[in-house]
Protein backbone atom coordinates (compact mmCIF):
# COMPACT_ATOMS: atom_id res chain seq x y z
CA UNK A 1 0.00 0.00 0.00
CA UNK A 2 1.25 3.34 -0.70
CA UNK A 3 2.48 5.83 1.67
CA UNK A 4 -0.46 8.41 1.66
CA UNK A 5 0.95 11.44 0.35
CA UNK A 6 2.32 9.21 -2.44
CA UNK A 7 -1.37 8.12 -2.72
CA UNK A 8 -2.56 11.66 -3.26
CA UNK A 9 0.05 12.88 -5.48
CA UNK A 10 -0.79 10.32 -7.76
CA UNK A 11 -4.49 10.56 -7.91
CA UNK A 12 -4.25 14.22 -8.50
CA UNK A 13 -2.08 13.35 -11.38
CA UNK A 14 -4.86 11.60 -12.99
CA UNK A 15 -7.64 13.33 -12.22
CA UNK A 16 -5.66 16.55 -13.33
CA UNK A 17 -4.70 14.99 -16.91
CA UNK A 18 -8.52 14.26 -17.79
CA UNK A 19 -10.87 16.92 -19.09
CA UNK A 20 -14.47 15.19 -18.78
CA UNK A 21 -15.48 13.72 -15.17
CA UNK A 22 -18.38 11.64 -13.77
CA UNK A 23 -18.82 11.33 -10.10
CA UNK A 24 -20.39 8.89 -8.13
CA UNK A 25 -21.28 7.17 -4.90
CA UNK A 26 -22.71 4.42 -2.97
CA UNK A 27 -26.32 3.82 -3.49
CA UNK A 28 -28.52 5.47 -0.27
CA UNK A 29 -26.03 7.76 -0.24
CA UNK A 30 -24.78 9.45 2.94
CA UNK A 31 -22.99 13.04 4.04
CA UNK A 32 -19.67 11.24 3.22
CA UNK A 33 -20.50 10.39 -0.11
CA UNK A 34 -22.30 13.61 -1.34
CA UNK A 35 -20.31 15.94 0.79
CA UNK A 36 -17.33 14.48 -1.01
CA UNK A 37 -18.79 14.80 -4.34
CA UNK A 38 -20.18 17.80 -4.12
CA UNK A 39 -16.53 19.42 -3.06
CA UNK A 40 -14.87 17.62 -6.12
CA UNK A 41 -17.26 19.03 -8.64
CA UNK A 42 -16.50 22.56 -7.47
CA UNK A 43 -12.93 22.39 -7.09
CA UNK A 44 -12.73 20.63 -10.42
CA UNK A 45 -14.83 23.50 -11.92
CA UNK A 46 -12.40 25.65 -11.26
CA UNK A 47 -9.52 24.14 -13.22
CA UNK A 48 -11.96 24.26 -15.97
CA UNK A 49 -12.64 20.27 -16.04
CA UNK A 50 -15.64 18.97 -16.75
CA UNK A 51 -17.66 16.81 -13.45
CA UNK A 52 -20.73 15.78 -14.00
CA UNK A 53 -22.82 13.85 -10.77
CA UNK A 54 -24.75 10.87 -11.28
CA UNK A 55 -26.79 8.76 -8.70
CA UNK A 56 -28.56 5.47 -9.27
CA UNK A 57 -31.46 7.00 -7.73
CA UNK A 58 -32.92 10.31 -5.60
CA UNK A 59 -30.72 11.96 -2.92
CA UNK A 60 -32.61 11.90 0.07
CA UNK A 61 -34.08 15.66 0.89
CA UNK A 62 -31.96 15.60 4.87
CA UNK A 63 -28.51 15.30 2.00
CA UNK A 64 -29.39 17.89 -0.49
CA UNK A 65 -28.07 21.08 0.97
CA UNK A 66 -24.87 19.58 0.63
CA UNK A 67 -24.56 19.69 -2.91
CA UNK A 68 -24.38 23.81 -2.54
CA UNK A 69 -26.07 23.92 -5.67
CA UNK A 70 -24.09 21.21 -7.32
CA UNK A 71 -26.45 19.75 -9.62
CA UNK A 72 -27.42 15.93 -9.92
CA UNK A 73 -28.75 13.53 -11.93
CA UNK A 74 -30.18 10.57 -10.87
CA UNK A 75 -30.91 6.80 -12.83
CA UNK A 76 -34.54 6.79 -11.43
CA UNK A 77 -35.33 9.74 -13.07
CA UNK A 78 -34.46 8.29 -17.01
CA UNK A 79 -36.10 5.49 -18.56
CA UNK A 80 -32.82 4.22 -20.00
CA UNK A 81 -31.64 1.16 -21.08
CA UNK A 82 -28.99 -0.64 -19.80
CA UNK A 83 -27.14 0.27 -23.71
CA UNK A 84 -28.11 3.73 -23.23
CA UNK A 85 -26.87 3.93 -19.86
CA UNK A 86 -23.62 2.36 -20.81
CA UNK A 87 -22.92 4.60 -23.83
CA UNK A 88 -23.78 7.65 -21.45
CA UNK A 89 -21.52 6.81 -19.23
CA UNK A 90 -18.71 6.09 -21.79
CA UNK A 91 -18.28 9.63 -23.06
CA UNK A 92 -16.52 10.46 -20.26
CA UNK A 93 -12.64 10.32 -19.59
CA UNK A 94 -12.68 9.33 -16.14
CA UNK A 95 -15.54 7.98 -13.39
CA UNK A 96 -14.44 8.69 -9.61
CA UNK A 97 -16.48 6.81 -7.05
CA UNK A 98 -16.23 8.07 -3.64
CA UNK A 99 -17.07 6.09 -0.16
CA UNK A 100 -16.76 3.05 -1.46
CA UNK A 101 -14.31 0.84 -2.95
CA UNK A 102 -16.77 -2.05 -4.85
CA UNK A 103 -18.44 -1.48 -7.98
CA UNK A 104 -21.79 -3.12 -7.16
CA UNK A 105 -22.31 -0.44 -4.28
CA UNK A 106 -23.33 1.70 -6.74
CA UNK A 107 -26.13 0.39 -7.56
CA UNK A 108 -27.89 -2.26 -9.84
CA UNK A 109 -28.18 -0.25 -12.90
CA UNK A 110 -25.32 2.57 -12.71
CA UNK A 111 -22.90 -0.86 -12.14
CA UNK A 112 -23.74 -2.21 -15.87
CA UNK A 113 -23.27 1.20 -16.71
CA UNK A 114 -19.86 1.40 -14.84
CA UNK A 115 -18.18 -2.07 -16.18
CA UNK A 116 -17.18 -1.62 -19.53
CA UNK A 117 -15.91 1.71 -18.92
CA UNK A 118 -12.00 1.35 -18.99
CA UNK A 119 -11.29 4.15 -16.10
CA UNK A 120 -13.38 3.87 -13.32
CA UNK A 121 -11.10 4.81 -10.22
CA UNK A 122 -12.21 4.87 -6.23
CA UNK A 123 -11.79 7.33 -3.13
CA UNK A 124 -12.46 5.84 -0.27
CA UNK A 125 -11.64 5.17 3.45
CA UNK A 126 -13.18 2.13 4.16
CA UNK A 127 -10.82 -1.28 4.14
CA UNK A 128 -10.71 -2.76 0.92
CA UNK A 129 -9.89 -7.01 0.58
CA UNK A 130 -9.10 -6.90 -3.18
CA UNK A 131 -6.99 -3.91 -3.88
CA UNK A 132 -5.68 -2.40 -7.36
CA UNK A 133 -3.79 0.34 -9.16
CA UNK A 134 -7.95 1.67 -9.48
CA UNK A 135 -7.99 1.65 -5.92
CA UNK A 136 -7.13 4.61 -3.42
CA UNK A 137 -7.67 3.98 -0.44
CA UNK A 138 -6.80 5.56 2.85
CA UNK A 139 -8.08 3.53 5.89
CA UNK A 140 -6.24 5.88 8.53
CA UNK A 141 -8.50 9.24 7.22
CA UNK A 142 -11.46 9.51 9.37
CA UNK A 143 -14.07 10.10 6.20
CA UNK A 144 -13.87 10.02 2.33
CA UNK A 145 -14.22 13.97 3.07
CA UNK A 146 -10.78 14.09 4.98
CA UNK A 147 -9.28 12.22 2.10
CA UNK A 148 -11.18 14.76 -0.50
CA UNK A 149 -10.09 17.74 1.45
CA UNK A 150 -6.19 16.59 1.29
CA UNK A 151 -6.48 16.03 -2.21
CA UNK A 152 -7.32 19.48 -3.12
CA UNK A 153 -4.70 20.93 -0.81
CA UNK A 154 -2.14 18.97 -3.26
CA UNK A 155 -3.98 20.41 -6.27
CA UNK A 156 -3.75 24.53 -4.64
CA UNK A 157 -7.21 24.99 -4.12
CA UNK A 158 -8.10 27.33 -2.04
CA UNK A 159 -11.39 26.29 -0.08
CA UNK A 160 -14.38 28.06 -0.44
CA UNK A 161 -16.91 28.50 1.62
CA UNK A 162 -19.23 25.75 0.05
CA UNK A 163 -16.74 23.44 -0.24
CA UNK A 164 -15.35 23.60 3.45
CA UNK A 165 -19.33 23.70 4.48
CA UNK A 166 -19.71 20.40 2.25
CA UNK A 167 -15.92 18.75 3.76
CA UNK A 168 -16.66 19.78 7.18
CA UNK A 169 -20.33 18.34 7.27
CA UNK A 170 -19.50 14.99 5.71
CA UNK A 171 -16.90 14.59 8.09
CA UNK A 172 -18.95 15.83 11.39
CA UNK A 173 -21.38 13.02 10.13
CA UNK A 174 -19.14 10.31 9.20
CA UNK A 175 -16.96 10.82 12.86
CA UNK A 176 -20.30 11.31 14.81
CA UNK A 177 -19.56 14.14 16.17
CA UNK A 178 -15.35 13.31 16.39
CA UNK A 179 -16.11 10.62 18.52
CA UNK A 180 -14.80 8.09 16.30
CA UNK A 181 -11.06 7.05 17.10
CA UNK A 182 -10.46 7.31 13.24
CA UNK A 183 -10.11 11.02 14.05
CA UNK A 184 -6.60 12.36 13.38
CA UNK A 185 -4.51 15.17 14.01
CA UNK A 186 -4.92 15.86 10.18
CA UNK A 187 -8.67 15.58 10.53
CA UNK A 188 -8.24 18.87 12.58
CA UNK A 189 -5.88 21.02 10.87
CA UNK A 190 -8.43 20.31 7.74
CA UNK A 191 -11.23 21.65 10.13
CA UNK A 192 -9.32 24.20 10.87
CA UNK A 193 -8.70 25.32 7.51
CA UNK A 194 -12.76 25.08 6.82
CA UNK A 195 -13.29 27.35 9.56
CA UNK A 196 -10.93 29.96 8.09
CA UNK A 197 -13.74 30.53 5.33
CA UNK A 198 -16.22 30.95 7.69
CA UNK A 199 -18.75 28.20 7.55
CA UNK A 200 -21.04 28.27 10.76
CA UNK A 201 -20.51 24.92 12.57
CA UNK A 202 -23.63 25.26 14.38
CA UNK A 203 -25.58 25.23 11.49
CA UNK A 204 -23.95 22.26 9.77
CA UNK A 205 -24.67 20.25 12.80
CA UNK A 206 -28.33 21.22 13.13
CA UNK A 207 -28.76 20.45 9.90
CA UNK A 208 -28.44 16.69 10.91
CA UNK A 209 -28.88 16.83 14.23
CA UNK A 210 -30.31 19.73 15.84
CA UNK A 211 -33.56 19.94 14.59
CA UNK A 212 -36.28 17.29 14.95
CA UNK A 213 -40.31 16.70 15.02
CA UNK A 214 -41.76 15.50 18.41
CA UNK A 215 -42.86 12.92 16.70
CA UNK A 216 -39.21 11.74 16.08
CA UNK A 217 -38.47 12.18 19.37
CA UNK A 218 -41.39 9.79 20.82
CA UNK A 219 -39.77 7.54 18.23
CA UNK A 220 -36.43 7.91 19.73
CA UNK A 221 -37.86 7.07 22.89
CA UNK A 222 -39.98 4.35 22.32
CA UNK A 223 -37.11 2.60 20.66
CA UNK A 224 -34.61 3.36 23.41
CA UNK A 225 -37.06 2.03 26.17
CA UNK A 226 -37.24 -1.26 24.42
CA UNK A 227 -33.28 -1.57 24.42
CA UNK A 228 -31.98 -5.12 25.64
CA UNK A 229 -28.48 -6.21 27.40
CA UNK A 230 -27.45 -9.93 26.76
CA UNK A 231 -26.13 -11.44 30.33
CA UNK A 232 -22.99 -10.48 29.94
CA UNK A 233 -24.35 -6.81 30.08
CA UNK A 234 -21.93 -6.51 26.85
CA UNK A 235 -23.97 -6.25 23.82
CA UNK A 236 -26.68 -4.05 23.63
CA UNK A 237 -29.14 -3.78 20.99
CA UNK A 238 -32.39 -2.22 19.71
CA UNK A 239 -35.13 -2.79 16.42
CA UNK A 240 -36.30 -0.41 14.36
CA UNK A 241 -39.70 -2.32 12.52
CA UNK A 242 -41.66 -0.90 10.15
CA UNK A 243 -44.70 -1.11 12.02
CA UNK A 244 -42.71 1.73 14.75
CA UNK A 245 -41.69 3.89 11.32
CA UNK A 246 -45.75 3.80 10.11
CA UNK A 247 -46.93 4.32 13.57
CA UNK A 248 -44.38 7.60 14.41
CA UNK A 249 -44.12 8.40 10.66
CA UNK A 250 -40.94 8.55 10.94
CA UNK A 251 -38.18 7.84 7.44
CA UNK A 252 -36.00 4.96 7.83
CA UNK A 253 -33.02 7.12 7.30
CA UNK A 254 -33.89 9.43 10.58
CA UNK A 255 -32.75 6.63 12.56
CA UNK A 256 -29.24 6.34 11.33
CA UNK A 257 -27.98 7.83 14.44
CA UNK A 258 -30.12 5.80 17.09
CA UNK A 259 -27.60 3.34 17.45
CA UNK A 260 -25.23 5.88 19.16
CA UNK A 261 -26.81 5.95 22.23
CA UNK A 262 -26.33 2.21 23.10
CA UNK A 263 -22.56 3.59 23.47
CA UNK A 264 -23.24 5.43 26.48
CA UNK A 265 -23.75 2.14 28.35
CA UNK A 266 -21.99 0.82 31.12
CA UNK A 267 -19.61 -2.02 29.83
CA UNK A 268 -21.05 -2.30 26.14
CA UNK A 269 -18.80 -3.52 23.76
CA UNK A 270 -21.15 -3.99 20.58
CA UNK A 271 -23.56 -2.09 20.02
CA UNK A 272 -26.13 -3.33 17.78
CA UNK A 273 -29.30 -1.83 15.89
CA UNK A 274 -31.45 -4.47 13.63
CA UNK A 275 -33.98 -2.02 11.25
CA UNK A 276 -36.27 -3.87 9.35
CA UNK A 277 -36.41 -3.24 5.39
CA UNK A 278 -39.23 -5.39 3.81
CA UNK A 279 -38.08 -8.69 3.58
CA UNK A 280 -34.46 -7.57 4.37
CA UNK A 281 -32.81 -6.03 8.06
CA UNK A 282 -29.99 -3.64 8.27
CA UNK A 283 -27.42 -4.84 11.39
CA UNK A 284 -25.65 -1.78 11.97
CA UNK A 285 -22.86 -2.62 14.92
CA UNK A 286 -20.67 0.16 16.63
CA UNK A 287 -17.83 0.13 19.46
CA UNK A 288 -15.34 2.33 21.13
CA UNK A 289 -12.76 0.59 19.17
CA UNK A 290 -11.54 -2.25 21.18
CA UNK A 291 -13.72 -4.61 19.44
CA UNK A 292 -12.95 -4.73 15.37
CA UNK A 293 -16.91 -4.62 14.31
CA UNK A 294 -16.14 -4.53 10.30
CA UNK A 295 -14.34 -7.48 10.90
CA UNK A 296 -17.70 -9.24 13.10
CA UNK A 297 -20.07 -7.72 10.11
CA UNK A 298 -17.91 -9.44 7.38
CA UNK A 299 -18.78 -12.45 9.05
CA UNK A 300 -22.56 -11.91 7.50
CA UNK A 301 -21.26 -10.40 4.62
CA UNK A 302 -20.83 -6.68 5.20
CA UNK A 303 -17.93 -4.52 6.63
CA UNK A 304 -16.81 -1.07 7.56
CA UNK A 305 -14.75 0.31 10.21
CA UNK A 306 -13.71 -1.17 13.64
CA UNK A 307 -15.59 0.63 15.33
CA UNK A 308 -18.71 1.32 12.77
CA UNK A 309 -19.66 -1.57 10.37
CA UNK A 310 -23.03 -2.78 9.07
CA UNK A 311 -24.23 -5.97 7.02
CA UNK A 312 -27.67 -6.64 5.24
CA UNK A 313 -29.37 -9.84 5.32
CA UNK A 314 -32.68 -11.33 4.72
CA UNK A 315 -35.04 -11.05 7.51
CA UNK A 316 -37.58 -14.01 8.74
CA UNK A 317 -40.82 -12.17 9.83
CA UNK A 318 -41.94 -15.42 10.91
CA UNK A 319 -38.97 -16.75 13.24
CA UNK A 320 -37.86 -12.88 14.61
CA UNK A 321 -37.17 -14.18 17.56
CA UNK A 322 -34.99 -16.95 16.43
CA UNK A 323 -33.41 -14.28 14.11
CA UNK A 324 -32.57 -12.52 16.66
CA UNK A 325 -31.12 -15.19 19.03
CA UNK A 326 -28.84 -17.00 16.12
CA UNK A 327 -27.51 -12.76 15.63
CA UNK A 328 -26.78 -12.59 19.13
CA UNK A 329 -24.69 -15.52 19.42
CA UNK A 330 -22.92 -14.85 16.51
CA UNK A 331 -22.28 -11.53 18.46
CA UNK A 332 -21.25 -13.42 21.74
CA UNK A 333 -18.74 -15.70 19.93
CA UNK A 334 -17.06 -13.64 18.19
CA UNK A 335 -16.14 -11.75 21.50
CA UNK A 336 -15.07 -14.72 23.16
CA UNK A 337 -12.89 -15.10 20.33
CA UNK A 338 -11.31 -11.88 20.50
CA UNK A 339 -11.09 -12.22 24.27
CA UNK A 340 -8.95 -15.69 23.48
CA UNK A 341 -6.98 -13.70 20.98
Amino acid sequence: MMHPHQLYEKLAKIILSHKKILCTTHVHPDADGIGSCAALHMALSLKKISCDLLLESDLHPRYQHLLKGVPYKSLSDYPLTEEEIKQNILQYDLVIVVDTNKISRVGARLSIGLTEHSKVIYVDHHPCKNLTEFHYIDQEAAATAEMVGSLLQLMNITFSRAMADALYSAILIDTNVFRYPSVRPNTHKLIAEFLETGIVVTAAYNAFNGTKKLHHVHLLGHILKSCQLNDQQNVAWIWIRESDLMEYQTDLEETHAFINNLLALEGVKVACMFRQDGTRVKISLRSRGEVDVGLLASLWGGGGHSHSAAAVLEYPLEDSEIFEKKMLLSIERFLQTQNDG
